[in-house]
C-alpha cells in the first residue's frame, strides 16, 4: 500500500548534513576573519581641523606711505611682481624740489664767497705784516734820530754852560752867548719833538696794528659765518633729499602684488603710515591650520603626515595635497590650536596664498576593537565630566 508521504520520504531519505555543514563552515571562518580583523586589523586615525589657509612662508609685507602727500602717479597694479627698491607710487613732491634747487643755489654760491672771503683775509694778513714792519722800521729811525738829538742837546748844552762861564768873565760878548744859549734850547726843543713824534708813530702804530687785528677778527667771523651757512645748507639739502626719497612709495622686499587698496589711486590724498598695499613673497607656501584642542594638544606632532583639501578643488575630482606637520602652537588662540605644515615641492593643483581647505593629519594606528573601546568609554565618562562641570559652576 503506497504511503501518502512518499516524497517527504524520500526527501528525508536523501537528505544529508553536508549543505548546512558547509554553512556553519563559511559562517564560522567569516566569523573567525571579522574576529582576526576587529581585534588585529590597523586602522589610520586622522584628526580634521576646523579650518585651514595656504599662506606663504614669511608674511605679507605691507607697503605704507612714509609721508602724506597727494598721489602723483602709480607705477603697479594687483598681482604684477615687484622685486625691493621698485617705485610703486610717486607722491607729488614739487614744493619739496624747488626747495632743494633753492638750497643747491645756496651751496654753489656760498663756497665762491668763502674762497673770496679766505683770499681777503690772506691779503689783510700780508698787509697787517707789512704794515707792522714798516711801522717797525719808521719808529727806529725816528728813535735813531731822537738819539742824534739828544746828543746833540747835550753838547749843546754843555757848551751853554762853557760859554756862560766865557761870558761872566766877559770874555765873549753877550751877543755870542745869547745865540749859543739859543742854539742850546732849539737843540732840546728838536730832541723833545723828536721824542713826541715817537709817542706819536708808536701810538699810530698800535692803533693801525689793533684796527687791522679787528679787521681781520671781523673777517674771520664772517668766514666762520659763511662756512657755517655751507653746511647748514647742506644739512637741508640732505635733509629736503631724504624728504623727496620719502615721496617716493618703494617696494620693500621682492614679491606679488597681492592687494591694493582703493586709495592708491593717482589725484588720492595719502596720510603718513597709511597703507596702500600689500606684498606676498616669492618663497614658498605653507599651511596654516586651526585644531580644536582636544583633537590636537598631545596628539599632534611634528612629522605626522596629512592631506589637504581644497575648498576651491573638490578632492573627488581633484584629490588632495600631502602635507607634513612642521610645528604645533603651545598655546591656544581663539579656542584653536595653530599647527604648521608643509608641502611637497610639487603639486598637481595650483596653489596660491590664500586658498582655504581642510587638512587631515594621521595621529595614530589601532584595531576597531580599540577604537570601539575607546568610544564606548568617552560615552560612559561623558554623563560625569557633565556632573563635575555643573557642580563647579554651581559652586562659582
Amino acid at each position: 500500500m503506497p504511503s501518502p508521504f512518499s516524497s517527504t520520504t524520500r526527501a528525508l531519505t536523501s537528505d544529508t548534513a553536508l549543505p548546512s555543514g558547509l554553512c556553519w563552515l563559511v559562517s564560522g571562518l567569516l566569523a573567525a576573519a571579522w574576529l582576526a580583523w576587529f581585534f588585529f586589523a590597523r586602522i589610520t586615525v586622522y584628526e580634521t581641523s576646523a579650518k585651514a589657509r595656504l599662506e606663504v612662508m614669511h608674511a605679507a609685507n605691507p607697503v605704507a606711505a612714509r609721508t602724506s602727500g597727494s598721489i602723483a602717479s602709480v607705477h603697479f597694479a594687483l598681482g604684477q611682481t615687484v622685486k625691493a627698491g621698485d617705485v610703486l607710487i610717486q607722491l607729488d613732491d614739487r614744493v619739496e624740489r624747488l626747495r632743494l634747487a633753492e638750497e643747491d643755489a645756496r651751496k654753489q654760491a656760498l663756497p665762491k664767497q668763502i674762497q673770496a672771503l679766505e683770499r681777503q683775509i690772506e691779503a689783510q694778513r700780508a698787509v697787517l705784516m707789512q704794515s707792522g714792519r714798516t711801522l717797525t722800521s719808521g719808529v727806529a729811525a725816528a728813535l735813531a734820530d731822537w738819539h742824534k738829538m739828544q746828543n746833540s742837546a747835550e753838547i749843546a748844552k754843555q757848551h751853554a754852560q762853557r760859554s756862560g762861564i766865557l761870558h761872566d768873565k766877559g770874555m765873549i760878548s753877550e751877543y755870542e752867548w745869547l745865540k749859543i744859549h739859543g742854539e742850546e734850547q732849539q737843540a732840546q726843543l728838536a730832541a723833545e719833538s723828536q721824542a713826541a713824534e715817537i709817542r706819536r708813530l708808536e701810538a699810530d702804530t698800535l692803533g693801525r696794528a689793533n684796527q687791522a687785528h679787528a679787521d681781520l677778527e671781523e673777517m674771520q667771523k664772517d668766514l666762520a659765518d659763511l662756512q657755517g651757512q655751507l653746511h647748514h645748507s647742506e644739512a637741508a639739502a640732505l635733509r629736503l633729499a631724504a624728504e623727496i626719497e620719502k615721496h617716493r612709495i618703494i617696494a620693500p622686499t621682492g614679491g606679488r602684488i597681492g592687494e591694493i587698496v582703493p586709495e592708491a589711486q593717482s589725484g588720492a590724498f595719502l596720510a603718513e603710515g597709511q597703507a596702500v598695499a600689500k606684498i606676498v613673497p616669492l618663497d614658498g607656501l605653507k599651511v596654516v591650520a586651526q585644531f580644536l584642542p582636544k583633537d590636537a594638544l598631545g596628539r599632534l606632532r611634528p612629522g605626522q603626515h596629512g592631506r589637504l583639501r581644497l575648498d576651491a578643488f573638490p578632492w573627488a575630482q581633484y584629490g588632495s595635497v600631502e602635507v607634513a606637520v612642521a610645528r604645533t602652537g603651545d598655546e591656544i588662540h581663539q579656542d584653536y590650536q595653530q599647527v604648521e605644515l608643509t608641502i611637497p615641492a610639487s603639486s598637481p593643483l595650483p596653489l596660491q596664498h590664500g586658498l582655504t581647505g581642510t587638512v587631515e593629519v594621521a595621529v595614530e594606528t589601532a584595531s576597531p576593537a580599540y577604537l570601539v573601546l575607546r568610544a564606548a568609554g568617552q560615552l560612559l565618562t561623558r554623563p560625569a565630566l557633565a556632573a563635575a562641570r555643573a557642580e563647579e559652576l554651581a559652586r562659582r
